[in-house]
């Protein structure tokens, strides 16, 4: 186990620490140089820049990166290759200590990592061991009185699982992320030596505004170019005292830099990769293209999912996957891609003019209702998946859960792979965002498959801790062997924490240890001296965040996101807030609740805030925290407020005299008026702390209230003007 004072992220397989430091800079003097090989590596040389910024940020100072021989009465920093005279041979003998962990003793990955008091030597089996040999002396430099450090040691390291990454999916707040903004999610996976990004380029939702379905698209598509999908984002802006509307198209549809951010992927031994869903998750393109669209029994286009009947439904996808492969991935040698096709089953809101109708996603055309719907469904996955591999792709996932709901992983699935060719091609991607995980992703099939935990989502509503899921997936994917452990995720600096455990988990299982003990590691990386009252913040925080705490589904019952779905018992567009102050008012332990709530927040936000102003490690990191806290608190804020404006304006409705109809009514409006600057405090946090890219959603969300606290204190301030007592609709009903 490795000293956790280095707080190494993730921690290596083996690392011994011993006595005294290799001293890089003394006072502002510089005493090291970079070497390596005149004919390094692209992946040396970008290594061997790593170290350079890493001593840079410390001391201010940049290190030379020197070809063959260290600069003159300067401690070496020997990198890649050149390395070899320096590191015994035996240093790179992974294989006994790899065999005797069931690993794979070949990995590219590998690396061995030397600090003695004259130098230093790093050196991977492979240019990506190298890579992440650099990238683990990055977190070793630190500074010691007025010099810039790193500890005697010795490291051998190897990852435990070969993939290991994000899945960001194609939502809100992703499609407004730049060129650059995509990039720093690179070299923040490639920090923590995670060597795979997937990024969802087209799925489609039911609606939940401006009554139209959630469709995205991130690609711009050579043959079809009328797909695409233009947003209007309505939100109320603090800085600005004002409403703001933004229409725009995904910022990589309209700059078309896709293919830039796999090749920076590249560049940084992260593998980019796309996830085209369809079937489920699939509405723009048979709403644009309904030839190829299912058909209701009367033959009329769904808008919704596809008919496998129809041969034209095959050309087209063949055409789009094409496309999308000879543009952006076959240029930079990536040969992995993601077809989803998850989720293929009945949605409602689908239609503005029916929001409640059922609609199914499979075809009922003579032609596919003759047909054995598995058979059909089977003959697309494997249609699709031999296209991918004549086009060079070798790596092709789809997410497991349908094939499990249609009771078709079974021998006679493998043996259908195997007869065309993909069974060495294919990988499921297990998925399940619970406490516990599955009992077995099914190893015995011997087919290959990653675990997917939640890595971070739902960024526009009320924080949700799933670090526990995390944990039990990697504990999951490692005693069944998976290759890869690939998090469902949105990208948010507020997650870097489920990050953090996700590379933990995938190159170093053993390190997490239990999750408590993991949290005090990660508390220690953050706010240094200061970890424990962090560590109690964290703690409190939980308390109305994680999965599996009783406060979470409370919390997230009186956020506007759920109330954006269709209820088919209910009218659509749905009331918020009545509707949650409705269910509010019916728990019987709602006010106890509430209460516990805003207790555990507002310690969790003063404690982070506190922090975030001192010299703490990451200060960034609990600023993100505070903010996160402040959205919870500021939410059951606003809920207690309007708990106590109704039950003023209920003693108004029965005063029995004018004045104390005023006297009540004045209450309500005062409690109102504390809504809505809480309302505002909170806006105000967003703005200053949240990424440009994440704002609009995020306030988006947050903004659905403000109309019923503004509307409602102009009613209560006409009435104590003189109005009559205005009829206020409370719960929606």
């Amino acid at each position: 186990m490795p000293d956790k004072k280095l707080l190494l992220f993730p921690e290596p397989q083996e690392c011994e620490i011993k006595p005294g430091y290799a001293v890089l800079v003394e006072g502002r003097v510089l005493r090291c140089s970079i070497v390596l090989a005149q004919d390094a590596s692209a992946m040396e040389r970008t290594a061997a820049e790593i170290i350079q910024n890493a001593v840079c940020e410390k001391a201010g100072v940049v290190p030379p990166i020197c070809a063959s021989a260290p600069g003159a009465d300067t401690l070496p920093i020997w990198v890649g290759e050149i390395a070899r005279r320096v590191l015994r041979d035996e240093a790179f003998e992974f294989t006994n200590r790899a065999k005797t962990a069931g690993l794979n003793t070949t990995s590219a990955e590998a690396y061995a990592l030397e600090v003695a008091p004259t130098g230093v030597a790093l050196r991977g089996v492979g240019g990506a061991g190298t890579f992440y040999a650099a990238q683990t002396l990055a977190q070793m430099i630190s500074c010691q009185n007025n010099d810039v450090v790193v500890p005697i040691s010795s490291i051998r390291d190897w990852p435990m699982m070969n993939e290991r990454g994000l899945y960001v999916e194609s939502k809100w707040g992703q499609d407004l992320m730049t060129l650059e903004d995509w990039k720093d999610a690179i070299d923040q996976l490639a920090s923590l030596k995670m060597n795979l990004l997937g990024i969802g380029v087209y799925g489609c939702w039911r609606m939940q505004y401006d009554l139209r379905p959630t469709e995205f698209l991130l690609l711009p598509l050579e043959k079809y170019p009328d797909l695409h999908t233009r947003k209007t984002l309505d939100y109320y802006s603090a800085r600005k005292n004002a409403w703001q509307s933004l229409t725009y198209l995904p910022a990589m549809y309209e700059d078309d830099f896709f293919g830039e951010v796999v090749a920076y992927g590249r560049s940084r031994n992260v593998k980019v990769r796309p996830h085209f869903n369809s079937l489920g998750h699939n509405t723009l393109i048979p709403r644009l293209y309904p030839e190829v669209s299912s058909k209701d029994a009367y033959g009329q286009p769904r808008g919704y999912g596809f008919c496998l009947s129809n041969p034209a439904t095959f050309k087209l996808m063949e055409e789009i996957l094409g496309d999308i492969v000879d543009r952006y991935l076959a240029p930079y040698g990536v040969d992995d891609f993601h077809l989803g096709l998850d989720e293929v089953w009945p949605i409602t809101g689908l239609y503005d003019f029916h929001p409640q109708q059922r609609i199914e996603p499979w075809c009922e055309c003579v032609a596919c209702r003759q047909a054995d719907q598995n058979k059909l469904f089977l003959e697309y996955v494997l249609h699709l998946a031999s296209a991918l591999k004549a086009r060079g792709i070798r790596h092709i996932t789809m997410w497991h859960d349908q094939l499990d709901r249609m009771g078709l992983l079974d021998e006679s699935f493998v043996q259908m792979l195997e007869e065309r060719g993909l069974k060495d091609n294919l990988i499921l991607n297990w998925w399940r965002y619970a406490v516990t995980p599955f009992e077995t992703t099914k190893p015995e099939l011997g087919l290959r498959r990653r675990v997917s935990p939640l890595g971070g989502y739902w960024l526009w509503s009320p924080y949700r801790n799933y670090l526990v899921n995390i944990e039990s997936m990697g504990g999951l994917g490692i005693a069944e062997s998976a290759e890869g452990i690939e998090a469902y995720s949105l990208y948010d600096d507020a997650f870097d924490n489920h990050q953090r455990l996700l590379a933990d988990c995938g190159w170093n299982y053993n390190s997490v240890g239990s999750l408590d003990e993991w949290k005090e590691k990660y508390a220690r990386y953050v706010f240094g001296c200061e970890w424990e009252k962090g560590l109690k913040a964290m703690k409190d925080f939980d308390e109305v965040s994680a999965l599996g705490t009783t406060l979470l589904s409370f919390v997230q019952r009186m956020d506007a996101y759920p109330y954006t779905y269709v209820n088919p018992d209910r009218a659509y567009p749905r009331s918020y807030p009545q509707e949650a102050l409705n269910a509010l008012l019916n728990d019987e332990q709602g006010a106890e609740r509430l209460q516990a709530v805003i207790d555990a927040s507002e310690r969790a936000r003063q404690a982070f805030g506190e922090l975030a102003e001192k010299r703490i490690p990451r200060g960034d990191l609990a600023a993100q925290m505070e903010v996160e806290a402040w959205r919870v608190e500021g939410l059951a804020k606003v809920f207690d407020n309007l708990v106590k404006a109704k039950e003023a304006y209920d003693q108004a409705s029965q005063a029995s005299d004018d004045e104390a109809m005023r006297a009540a009514v004045a209450k309500a409006r005062d409690h109102i008026a504390e809504a809505i600057a809480v309302h505002y405090r909170v806006t105000l946090a967003c703005e200053r702390t949240k990424a440009d890219y994440l704002q609009p959603t995020i306030l988006r969300n947050w903004s659905t209230v403000l109309p019923f606290l503004e509307e409602t204190l102009a009613a209560l301030e006409r009435c104590l003007d003189g109005a009559p007592l205005p009829v206020i609709d409370w719960t929606g009903h």
